[in-house]
């Protein structure tokens, strides 16, 4: 009895759902992102769900040949707000496009942008104006004081000491329906 037991827990214990964004399971209740990685034969695959009131959603997938990957970036929560940043690796364009989860609106937001060496400042997410501020990883060794503001012509901003801050459009990926 007990490893019938052990064996439910082993094969429905995570949450993985293969090919599918609109399928829900039973998840923890705790409202949080998580990544689930599946390494293939010939690729690997990405997968980031948010799971709420025991039910899991699939955010974002990616498949990939060439090194490209998703990890965590980091997190802000001011009491009023928690985002999650996600940091999508471009192994092509050695360069990254971000994906950011506001906890409140349950909306997921991605740069479509791949960008080298910027990062996010996440406190500067505008929602309303779907944009965000990016600043150059080496701004403190450089003299730019110049923003640069992205178009729609834009597809890639490579590495440059010319501008310390980049105002990034920003475009919604999936709002989450958890009712």
């Amino acid at each position: 009895m007990v490893v019938i037991i052990l064996c439910f827990f082993f094969v429905f214990g995570n949450c993985f759902v293969a090919n599918s964004a609109s399928e829900e399971v039973i998840c923890e209740k705790n409202d949080t992102l998580i990544i689930e990685t599946e390494m293939q034969e010939y690729q690997e695959v990405y997968e980031l769900y948010f799971k709420s009131m025991n039910k899991c959603f699939l955010i974002f997938k990616l498949e990939t040949q060439d090194g490209s990957s998703i990890e965590f970036g980091k997190k802000i929560s001011d009491g009023k707000r928690k985002i999650d940043c996600f940091v999508i690796y471009n192994g092509s364009a050695d360069g990254n496009q971000f994906l950011l989860f506001d906890y409140q609106s349950k909306i997921a937001y991605i740069t479509d942008i791949i960008f080298a060496n910027f990062y996010p400042i996440i406190s500067s997410m505008d929602e309303s104006k779907l944009q965000i501020l990016l600043v150059n990883h080496d701004i403190e060794q450089m003299n730019a004081t110049d923003t640069l503001r992205i178009t729609d012509e834009y597809k890639y901003i490579p590495y440059n000491i010319k501008y310390g801050v980049v105002k990034c459009p920003l475009r919604i990926l999936q709002r989450v329906n958890i009712n």
